[in-house]
């Protein structure tokens, strides 16, 4: 028996290195995991899904209110005389929730424009539609507390008391989070 040339075992680390990465890549792409792994043998016939840009959200139906609400309240806390405000990772998780929340409204909102136009009422078309309805009042109701939040900050630049703002933002998170639970508690009591 030959050893095995170095070129040839040079090459097989390489491929094999090569297929790690386009693994890693596409399960941080959101890929299924079969086609991630797929990638440790046959990553060249992946290389399109590595290339390829991920899709853009198409957001949903309060995107630019939350962009708004959002900007304004970083301004009102980036104010000089809102000094101690250093909350910001607490406004991005909230930030981030929301945007997840109308994502998945958005996708609500399309499918019942797909289903909605061919199918006949039904039991689980009107409780998703109910359960849209509960959703958009929850997440306006947190984008309308980070509109009073505003006013808090100012209201404290002028009297000089305290807000507290980190705990706000986290009672803004609790609702938000409320908002799924409310839908797995419909999903398991709905229509069977």
């Amino acid at each position: 028996m030959s050893a095995v040339p170095p070129l040839w075992l040079a090459l097989g680390v390489v491929y094999g290195a090569i297929g790690v990465a386009v693994a890693l890549r596409l399960a941080t792409r959101g890929t299924s995991r079969a086609a991630a792994v797929s990638a440790l043998g046959c990553w060249p016939l992946l290389l399109p899904l590595v290339v390829t840009p991920p899709k853009p959200s198409a957001g949903g139906p309060l995107q630019d209110r939350i962009r708004r609400c959002a900007a304004d309240l970083r301004t009102t806390m980036a104010d000089p005389a809102a000094d101690g405000l250093v909350v910001v990772e607490d406004l991005d998780e909230l930030i981030a929730d929301l945007e997840r929340a109308d994502e998945r409204l958005g996708m609500v909102d399309r499918l019942l424009d797909d289903v909605g136009a061919s199918a006949r009422p039904s039991a689980g078309l009107e409780a998703l539609r109910a359960a849209r309805t509960r959703a958009v009042g929850e997440v306006e109701a947190v984008l309308d507390g980070m509109v009073e939040l505003r006013l808090s900050i100012g209201l404290r630049s002028l009297a000089g008391n305290t807000v507290p703002v980190h705990e706000r933002l986290q009672d803004l998170r609790a609702r938000l989070g409320a908002v799924e639970d409310m839908t797995d508690l419909e999903l398991q009591l709905g229509p069977r």
